[in-house]
């Protein structure tokens, strides 16, 4: 699935969506897709309650919907050099956030949020090689889940189509501090972090 057909999506939903003039109960849903740099993808909901026009929280949620195949993989991690090819997607992920929000007009706002995130990976490994003080090792390939938290923090964009109906635009880096059960050959993977695109269609009640 592509970022670009999911913007039309998002879109399109948001301009259907009714133009009645309701009340603002502060409560709002988000439905949309998340893109990894990792190339996997994931459809992700959100639920929030704003306080007031600068302040608010959300929580959300989001499961794998898929991703691309293999991929080279060629780093150094802690003085040892690790070649071959992975392929990993989301399985699922849940966060929590404090979002500060900066209107603009009526219609559009600027925001910040910083919370944390619970995420777990399922990745396949080729056969690899773990080189060290220039001595090879081979790997077998494998197959597991990696479940990690950490701090998430980003920025986005809200525009509103009419009172009840918008479109939400986000950037979000999930940083991971503690990873259980990875390691190459004894080597801790340590610490590492993920960019997150997100689209979503916004609904306020």
């Amino acid at each position: 699935m592509k970022l670009s057909a999911a913007i039309m999506t998002a879109s399109a939903i948001a301009l259907m969506g009714g133009t009645a003039m309701a009340q603002d109960s502060n409560v709002y849903i988000n439905a949309g897709v998340d893109s990894y740099e990792f190339d996997s993808y994931t459809l992700s909901g959100k639920i929030g309650y704003n306080f007031n026009e600068y302040f608010g929280v959300e929580g959300q949620g989001a499961f794998g919907i898929g991703g691309d195949e293999d991929a080279a993989f060629d780093q150094i991690v802690q003085g040892s050099r690790i070649q071959g090819s992975l392929s990993a997607e989301v399985d699922n992920s849940f966060a929590a956030f404090a979002r500060v929000k900066l209107p603009i007009n009526e219609r559009f706002e600027v925001f910040a949020r910083g919370g944390y995130h619970f995420t777990q990976v399922g990745f396949e490994t080729s056969a690899f090689t773990v080189t060290t003080a220039g001595t090879p090792r081979t790997i077998a390939a494998t197959e597991d889940n990696i479940d990690f938290d950490g701090f998430a923090a980003g920025v986005g964009a809200q525009f509103m189509f009419n009172p009840l109906n918008g479109v939400r635009v986000e950037y979000t880096f999930q940083d991971v501090e503690n990873v259980e059960d990875v390691s190459v050959d004894g080597t801790d993977f340590g610490e590492f972090g993920s960019d997150v695109y997100s689209i979503s269609y916004v609904r306020k009640f």
